[in-house]
């Protein structure tokens, strides 16, 4: 091949280059902004992982009665106290922070004691949590939830519901929240979570961790409810009388009370999301391409 045919066919090879490279660099700008963003948002909904109840400063944790079993970690924030009695039973370990009090009465144990540690990093992860969810915009919005069957269909991999007013569920009514594997869905409710008289939280999701409640006003499950996801508020109460709930309860409010025996599991930490995933593979690619038409 003479010098001339030589240049043309690496002119023509680096043009064949030059379109997937431009291609590829566009789609990483204009996807992993949102990839990335999509997963500070779950690293930061998973501030508290290992905590099955945590209260934030300021807010008393009272557990009580025998039949109290909680499987995770237990967390008492700065300037606050833990009543531990009756004989329930913490499978974890209470940490507590250096200005809290920790009082455990009656039997009751936690397999891996008393510790302290400075909570500062968690109250900073819970405050950067809830300014995070107040700025979403909702993929979907409700006046309320009620009696009855409720079921919340995904519309995206992140699920936001904004609910303006309360959930109440009553008298064995069922919330189901119908996705695909390891989408997300963050209810943000205006005003306060109710569920007794044997009503449920299920979901097809796979995992505790991806389901999440955000309360303004007070959380009250009772009536042998069973639930399925976190349960936070910033500023008001949390009581749990009873029940199944798996998924763990972080408050900021006055109180965070378990009371007549519920029991509180708390799942294994979660893979990575399959979109972030999917981004990270995208930039692999595009940089390999990139590489490759620099050579």
């Amino acid at each position: 091949m003479s010098a001339l045919n030589r240049r043309k066919a690496a002119g023509a090879g680096a043009t064949r280059f030059s379109v997937p490279v431009a291609v590829m660099a566009l789609v990483a700008c204009l996807f992993l902004p949102a990839v990335q963003a999509q997963a500070d948002l779950i690293s930061d909904l998973n501030f508290a992982n290992g905590y099955a109840v945590l209260g934030l400063t300021g807010t008393a944790v009272t557990m009580s009665s025998g039949n109290t079993l909680v499987n995770g970690n237990v967390g008492v924030g700065a300037n606050r106290s833990l009543a531990f009695s009756g004989g329930g039973h913490v499978n974890g370990t209470i940490f507590k922070d250096p200005t809290a009090t920790v009082n455990i009465s009656g039997g009751s144990a936690a397999t891996g004691g008393v510790q302290t540690q400075f909570m500062a990093g968690l109250e900073n992860g819970a405050n950067t949590l809830f300014s995070d969810v107040a700025a979403l915009t909702p993929t979907q919005t409700l006046a309320s939830i009620g009696s009855g069957l409720t079921t919340i269909t995904r519309t995206a991999s992140v699920n936001v519901i904004r609910v303006l007013g309360n959930i109440n569920l009553q008298g064995g009514s069922i919330l189901d929240l119908v996705g695909n594997p390891g989408d997300v869905f963050i209810l943000d409710v205006l005003g306060s979570i109710t569920a007794g008289g044997g009503s449920s939280i299920t979901s097809n999701v796979g995992q505790a961790q991806d389901i999440f409640f955000f309360s303004g006003l007070d959380i009250n499950l009772n009536g042998n409810s069973n639930t399925l996801g976190d349960f936070l508020t910033q500023s008001a109460d949390i009581t749990v009388s009873g029940g199944i709930h798996t998924g763990a309860f972080i408050g900021g409010g006055h109180s965070l009370t378990l009371q007549s025996g519920p029991t509180v599991n708390i799942p294994p930490v979660p893979e990575p999301s399959s979109l972030a995933l999917l981004g990270i593979g995208v930039a692999a690619l595009a940089g390999r391409r990139v590489r490759r038409a620099q050579r």
